[in-house]
């Protein structure tokens, strides 16, 4: 895990749910709640050779959710404390009172990637299967989203690589493959607000409204 997040920090009382396993953050500083899931943690379910009923997991990299965030900053209200009760449950069964949140959803192998930005306010990010989402800042601040399908094949953008040393321990190498990024139309990279993507703000925050703009 220390391999695969590295640097970054966390307030008193933010929160960070990364239901993955292909993920890589570096130097990200949460001020709030980040919360990142996918529909294939591990790969994808395929039906029972043999049987009627019933599917198993595959274990297939080129079927997971990845995510990719490098320098950015999250900044929201986040999980509201006083209304969130120990003894509830609320806690162990992970379900706190949010005010706001920073929310990535992936479904498929979809990939979402953030550098040097700030993701303020109340922010959800869906991407679909096939396709990869980049943010990143402008010059003023305001976030810029560009939203490309990947391979016709489905090959990742990039992936780890697993190595076990002679005393035991693991060591991870990120490999990118830039060719499985297939390069669209200007109208299909900036369909971010229809059926190719999905980029959605609420709440009443000045500054949600500013960065998602």
């Amino acid at each position: 895990i220390r391999q695969k997040i590295r640097g970054g920090s966390m307030t008193t009382g933010s929160e960070l749910v990364l239901e993955l396993a292909e993920a890589q953050l570096v130097n990200v500083n949460i001020n709030g709640s980040l919360l990142v899931s996918c529909d294939n943690v591990m790969g994808n379910m395929e039906a029972k050779a043999g049987e009627g009923e019933g599917k198993s997991l595959v274990f297939d990299t080129s079927q997971c959710g990845r995510v990719r965030m490098r320098h950015v900053r999250v900044e929201n209200v986040g999980v509201n404390h006083e209304e969130t009760s120990m003894e509830s449950g609320d806690c162990w069964k992970h379900r706190p009172s949010r005010v706001e949140s920073c929310r990535i959803v992936l479904h498929g192998n979809a990939e979402f990637e953030a550098r040097r930005c700030t993701l303020s306010g109340n922010l959800s990010f869906e991407v679909p299967a096939g396709y990869k989402m980049f943010v990143t800042a402008d010059a003023d601040g305001k976030l810029v989203r560009t939203l490309e399908p990947l391979s016709a094949g489905g090959k990742a953008s990039w992936g780890w690589e697993y190595q076990l040393c002679r005393d035991g321990r693991l060591r991870l190498r990120l490999r990118l493959w830039p060719g499985a990024i297939r390069r669209a139309s200007n109208a299909v990279r900036s369909a971010v607000g229809g059926v190719a993507g999905r980029i959605a703000t609420a709440g009443n925050g000045k500054g949600a409204q500013q960065q998602a703009s």
